[in-house]
């Protein structure tokens, strides 16, 4: 893992000397060096937008802190990233450390996949540019599981419940209008 986050950070950093950077494919991870190159790179606060089906929120999964399970409590520790900048969209599926940590931390935006149905797709993407109106920088990391497994039938994690392709397209399509 070490070897590896080293290689994806050295990379990552060249990568960032674009304005617009698009990192794509692999286990979700990867985000644990992307967003700390990120934050290293940026030098400023900024924000998390996290599309997924998971919140991402455990100290360590399966023995360790570097799993898919704990990217956003790993960019949390970062020196550049707030929690109030964090908003999660498109969640259905917590463990009871996740939801324990989010009770401790009430200025974390959460949009469950289905109060995104509820409220309307434009709703919530309006609610989550709000939310990160006053950072100049956006991490944007989302998960494949984000869709419902009839759309993404692969994911190594499906839950029920998710959005549909064309949900998500239009939640995308709103953000970076």
């Amino acid at each position: 893992w070490e070897r590896f986050f080293d290689t994806v950070r050295e990379r990552a950093g060249s990568a960032l000397e674009h304005p617009f950077t698009i990192f794509l494919g692999g286990d979700h991870s990867v985000t644990i060096p992307l967003m700390k190159t990120f934050d290293e790179h940026i030098n400023a606060p900024y924000g998390i937008l996290h599309i997924d089906a998971h919140a991402d929120l455990a100290d360590s999964y399966e023995g360790h802190g570097w799993s898919h399970a704990c990217t956003e409590r790993r960019a949390l520790e970062y020196p550049h990233s707030r929690s109030e900048h964090l908003v999660f969209c498109g969640i259905r599926a917590w463990v009871e450390e996740e939801l324990d940590f989010l009770k401790a931390h009430p200025e974390i935006t959460q949009h469950t996949a289905r109060q995104m149905h509820l409220r309307g797709i434009e709703a919530t993407a309006h609610d989550a540019i709000n939310r990160l109106r006053d950072v100049e920088h956006i991490y944007l990391t989302l998960d494949i599981d984000c869709l419902d497994p009839a759309y993404a039938p692969g994911t190594g994690t499906p839950e029920a419940g998710g959005l549909t392709t064309r949900q998500l397209l239009e939640f995308l399509r709103l953000i970076f209008a």
